[in-house]
């Protein structure tokens, strides 16, 4: 049977192993889910007063990062995750507009600066181009945000949903949601019953049936926008928080402080 490794980057790392015999391991599936800008603690397994219960379960059953180092922002974070290398190896020191012509010297195109080009460079590799490389098949879902120059299926992903920029995405309206390879079927949504955060998830589901289908070995990698924009919830998912918050910073500091 093949190990299932799931991972969630930045939250926690949970990892569960369903052995293969020792004489002839699988490739093991891969699942990355990765939550935007979420503060450290703000997950109940780590002190957070949010509840998280699937989050907490996996943590409680697996291992969970206690030093894990971001690179100061959202989209040099996602390119040293996706590349594993430093995030101006892979050309997005900043952000994911062209940076480099701002520097002294850099002249009109900012050559000299190659790790400020706002976009997966050419020298890195995806995780989904290294793994498509030994059989394995692959999707993601969600945001993208490391470049506009190259689109998630034409950097090892056999799939995509989601939205490639990293602003103006709103979790009720499903316009900036996109499927590709273009012309691929993605669900349809009633007026009102869109939310970005369960897209994401549904269209996810939908990758995750297909790759299983395949019998090949399987990377799935979900990047959520939430916290980091919109922040916007379920109404019945805001039930106790006004009483949680209306205590104040300095009181929830100091709980969170102690569960920790």
């Amino acid at each position: 049977m093949k190990r299932l490794i799931t991972v969630t980057i930045m939250l926690l790392v949970s990892l569960t192993r369903l052995h293969a015999s020792d004489s002839q391991p699988a490739k093991p599936n891969i699942l990355i889910i990765l939550a935007d800008d979420l503060g450290w603690s703000d997950l109940g397994c780590y002190g957070g007063e949010i509840r998280t219960p699937n989050l907490d379960s996996l943590a409680a059953g697996g291992s969970r990062f206690t030093q894990f180092y971001n690179c100061t922002r959202c989209c040099p974070s996602r390119a040293s995750l996706l590349t594993g290398l430093y995030p101006h190896q892979a050309g997005i020191g900043l952000m994911t507009s062209d940076q480099a012509a701002k520097f002294p010297g850099a002249g009109d195109q900012g050559e000299a600066f190659p790790g400020y080009r706002g976009a997966l460079n050419s020298s890195c590799l995806t995780i989904a181009q290294v793994l498509k490389s030994v059989g394995y098949s692959t999707a993601a879902a969600g945001k993208w945000h490391v470049g506009d120059r190259e689109l998630p299926t034409m950097r090892g992903f056999d799939d995509f949903y989601g939205f490639v920029g990293g602003y103006g995405v709103d979790s009720w309206e499903p316009r900036m949601m996109t499927r590709l390879p273009e012309g691929r079927p993605q669900r349809i949504y009633q007026p009102g019953e869109f939310f970005a955060t369960d897209a994401i998830t549904d269209h996810a589901l939908d990758f995750l049936a297909q790759m299983r289908a395949s019998k090949a070995p399987w990377l799935l990698y979900i990047g959520y926008q939430a916290p980091h924009f919109p922040v916007q919830s379920k109404r019945e998912d805001m039930t106790g928080y006004p009483e949680i918050y209306s205590q104040g910073w300095d009181t929830l500091r100091a709980q969170r402080l102690a569960r920790q």
